[in-house]
């Protein structure tokens, strides 16, 4: 007779580990921000991208309005989110890579950009100010038809 056993394996080694750092693709660092959807006067939605790190199962944005300090935080399965942000503010943003069981998380680095705002589509000019001559001065021109004004 042969006996088979269901006991668990005394060689199987459990997978812990760590997950590396993702590499940031967009908002690209030290730029101005065009891209994104307008939701409103002061708001608009941006898309953040990274490359996917080896071992990560799950990543945490960060996104730091750098005029309030105010900080939103999303955790996603992806390498992507859409974030919220204010238009025509300076942010920092990094992502946070979480491995499946390993202890160590790998932070990427850490990149600033500026969401722009809506840009102005016309506006009148401002009027003309008038320097010389003063009031309601009257200036008599030469023979010459020419005046100098100074």
């Amino acid at each position: 007779m042969i006996a088979i056993s269901c006991s668990k394996s005394a060689n199987v080694v459990p997978d812990n580990k760590d997950a590396d750092a993702a590499i940031l693709t967009f908002p690209l660092n030290n730029t101005l921000c065009l891209s994104g959807n307008s939701l409103s006067a002061t708001q608009s939605s941006v898309l953040f991208k990274w490359n996917s790190a080896q071992n990560a199962v799950k990543y945490t944005v960060t996104v730091k309005d750098l005029l309030t300090g105010q900080t939103q935080i999303i955790d996603t399965d992806v390498s992507q989110a859409t974030v919220t942000v204010a238009k025509n503010t300076p942010y920092l943003w990094f992502v946070t890579s979480h491995p499946a069981s390993g202890n160590q998380v790998n932070k990427s680095e850490e990149w600033k950009f500026y969401n722009a705002g809506d840009g102005v589509v016309s506006y009148a000019p401002f009027p003309a100010d008038k320097l010389i001559p003063n009031g309601d001065t009257e200036v008599t021109l030469p023979s010459t038809g020419k005046a100098k004004l100074t």
